[in-house]
């Protein structure tokens, strides 16, 4: 067991990745290449209840990481596995043309969340067509009978345009942060994305601090305690495992990002926080969204 931290009981860790090139090979026309990492790699490196499965842009499709949601749910059933997985408007990729029943089983199996990115698939820049699709999202089976949340990694610039999305009843989560840096917290973007947070259907997921403020990334505390303060019930944290540096890019398997110490993050964001706020980002918010 790899010394870590000690976590309050009930804990999840909200965007963990699995790879498994072997028996699922990445898409090829990937922008990086993750090196393996395993469900068994991943459960001597947490000590978290809750692991939510996030799937990565270089995965080809969703069935890799389902089976290794359904295997690790079998292997370490002390353990609450569940996944977020990626939807494109593609024919082939959207989850928007699932059928009741597949999404039924896919929810057995674990499936709490659909993950847009956007940095790479099918939108792009294309804010027009982002919007669209949310709305067509926002009321899709998944989404109303099922609910699943809508998780984004957009950056701050877009999340600061979604204020005209009929989201409904949907819930939606901002990963990594809304990707807001230190230098935007007196912005009218970052404010604006305070503002959705007052609506009270988004949450705002706390993770990779490193990758917002690469030389020191203390310097994120301001961004953090303005999300706590803004909607203490609606943070979640996420340790980012295992750090893959996309920041390489290339086909070939790149060494996982070094400068990524998630203990080191969590701690500075305890002490950032009441202890009101650090239980709810790290046990009650997150059991409401994906138990």
């Amino acid at each position: 067991m790899t010394n870590i931290m000690e976590l309050p009981v009930g804990s999840w860790d909200c965007h963990l990745h699995v790879f498994d090139p072997t028996r699922f090979p990445f898409r090829p026309d990937r922008a990086y290449t993750p090196s393996p990492a395993t469900a068994e790699d991943l459960i001597a490196n947490t000590r978290s209840k809750g692991l939510l499965l996030v799937q990565a842009s270089p995965e080809d499709g969703h069935h890799g990481l389902l089976t290794q949601l359904r295997e690790a749910t079998e292997k370490y059933p002390a353990k609450h596995f569940r996944a977020s997985i990626i939807t494109e408007d593609v024919v082939g990729h959207d989850i928007c043309g699932l059928d009741k029943e597949s999404i039924d089983a896919m929810h057995d199996w674990g499936v709490r969340s659909i993950r847009l990115q956007g940095s790479f698939g099918s939108f792009g820049s294309q804010l027009d067509r982002l919007k669209e699709y949310l709305n067509s999202l926002a009321r899709s089976y998944a989404v109303q009978g099922r609910g699943w949340v809508i998780s984004m990694q957009m950056p701050l610039s877009v999340w600061a345009n979604l204020g005209d999305v009929d989201f409904g009843s949907a819930i939606v989560v901002a990963e990594h942060g809304a990707c807001a840096t230190p230098k935007d917290v007196d912005s009218h973007e970052f404010k604006t994305f305070l503002d959705l947070l007052h609506t009270g259907r988004f949450h705002v997921k706390i993770s990779a601090l490193h990758r917002r403020s690469p030389d020191n990334f203390r310097n994120m505390k301001g961004v953090v305690q303005a999300f706590a303060n803004t909607a203490p019930d609606r943070l979640l944290w996420g340790s980012d495992w295992p750090h893959v540096d996309t920041r390489r890019g290339g086909l070939e398997p790149t060494p996982n990002n070094p400068d990524a110490k998630w203990d080191e993050e969590l701690k500075a964001i305890q002490s950032w926080l009441t202890d009101e706020q650090y239980l709810q980002m790290m046990v009650s918010n997150p059991s409401r969204l994906f138990l």
